[in-house]
Formats: structure tokens, C-alpha cells, sequence
């Protein structure tokens, strides 16, 4: 089997990915519980969660043909502010 090389800024890039996605999944799950402990109720835990991946879920479907055309590390750069802000906001 042949090895594929990838250069030291793709390896870079996949491992802050891989990151974010697990920092933005940890940020539902608190952000859940804590509104649980303030409110007593699962029914608002669920909405914050449907409302937190909703969207991502979304825009990943229709993403694939705009993403074609864009440049993509501008792209990720705006993806991530948005959910720092996002976060941020929600916290």
C-alpha cells in the first residue's frame, strides 16, 4: 500500500479541527447541563442542544457545491469566529 504524504500544514489543520469540533461538542453538553441546573427542565436542555447542532447539521448538507467555488481556509477561518462567537454568546 502506498503512502500518501501530507505536508505539515494539512496535518496542522486536521488536528485544530478535530480540536474545535470537540471543544464546540463539550460547549452543548455544559451549556446543556448548566441550563438544566438553572431551569429543572429537559425540555429546554433538548431545544439548546437542537438549536446549538441544528444548524451545523444544515449547512453541512448544502455546503459541499458553495465550497467548491470559495476559498476554503478563508472559509474555515470564518466558520470558526462564528462559532467562538456563537459560543461566546450562548455562555
Amino acid at each position: 500500500m502506498m503512502k500518501i504524504p501530507y505536508s505539515r500544514s494539512f496535518k496542522a489543520l486536521w488536528i485544530g479541527e478535530i480540536i474545535s469540533e470537540f471543544g464546540g461538542a463539550a460547549g452543548g453538553i455544559v451549556n446543556g447541563l448548566l441550563l438544566y441546573e438553572v431551569t429543572g427542565s429537559k425540555e429546554w436542555m433538548g431545544a439548546l442542544w437542537i438549536i446549538y447542532f441544528l444548524p451545523s447539521l444544515v449547512l453541512q448538507g448544502i455546503s459541499s457545491p458553495f465550497l467548491n467555488h470559495v476559498l476554503k481556509e478563508k472559509m474555515l477561518k470564518i466558520y470558526n469566529l462564528s462559532v467562538q462567537v456563537h459560543i461566546f454568546y450562548l455562555s
